[in-house]
């Protein structure tokens, strides 16, 4: 992207992503010593259940290390279905995101450009969840119903993808009983 674009990768999704699509609590870890207002710190628990600061100290751009909020990725998350206003989320886009990977043994492997395809009693559903140190998260939709959900926590013990999953079963009104336990 940096050669193409003669940006850097952050310069560059700032101003052709995060920016057309309103996203303004959104960027990159790109310097791992920068203040960022209103950021919540992340714990995990030790083995003795004691909370401890998890904080991540790299930088990372690209494949992690976004920073955002729940409000600008439910704005991400609109912006696939048939009428989206931009390039991304527009049928020829989601299409390439969403072709799953084909192993050598011929069987098709539920995952597509960094999303996970799968279903809740029978919808289909497009999410992707991720961690890095204290921050877990998730985000997902249900296509057929346009819902969607996102989930970002700084407890690094949730486990987001069951619970992301759950949610999303919940808000597109389709049984959960498969994606939480007790």
């Amino acid at each position: 992207v940096a050669r193409a674009s003669g940006t850097s990768f952050a310069e560059y999704t700032q101003r052709a992503i995060f920016a057309p699509l309103h996203m303004t609590h959104t960027s990159w870890r790109d310097d791992d010593t920068r203040i960022v207002p209103n950021r919540a710190q992340g714990y995990t628990p030790n083995d003795s259940g004691r909370w401890m600061l998890d904080m991540p100290f790299e930088n990372g751009v690209g494949n992690g290390g976004l920073l955002t909020t729940v409000t600008d990725l439910m704005r991400w998350q609109a912006r696939f279905g048939p009428n989206a206003p931009t390039p991304i989320g527009q049928s020829a886009f989601v299409a390439g995101m969403e072709r799953q990977i084909t192993l050598t043994t011929g069987r098709v492997s539920g995952y597509a450009l960094g999303l996970e395809i799968d279903t809740i009693e029978g919808m289909r559903t497009v999410a992707h969840g991720g961690w890095t140190a204290g921050y877990k998260s998730y985000a997902g939709r249900v296509p057929a119903r346009g819902t969607s959900v996102a989930l970002l926590c700084n407890a690094g013990s949730l486990n987001t993808e069951e619970v992301g999953a759950a949610l999303l079963a919940m808000a597109a009104e389709l049984p959960i009983t498969a994606y939480y336990k007790e």
